[in-house]
């Protein structure tokens, strides 16, 4: 799961943009990766369709641009619909 956690209260998890194919958002399902490769590849994909944004001059989300630190793959286990988070080992 891929999550914007500042480290001071605010840990908001990120869903597939239903307007850019593989980019995160906030708005609709949260989304479960099946590893961090792909987890990864949804962020890089994120950061690029921001970059774009604002050299066409659009109102684009800095979480993976100017916050990235702020943007952190959490491991998490699904059970039934819901995901918890993983276990300590």
């Amino acid at each position: 799961m891929v999550v914007f956690d500042d480290e001071m209260g605010v840990c908001v998890p990120y869903g597939l943009d239903p307007d850019c194919d593989g980019a995160l958002g906030i708005d609709g399902p949260v989304a479960v990766f099946p590893d961090r490769k792909t987890a990864r590849r949804a962020i890089t994909i994120s950061k690029k369709r921001d970059e774009l944004e604002v050299a066409q001059g659009k109102p684009a989300n800095t979480d993976f641009t100017e916050s990235i630190k702020c943007v952190k793959i959490k491991d998490v286990e699904v059970v039934g619909s819901v995901a918890l988070p993983a276990p300590a080992e």
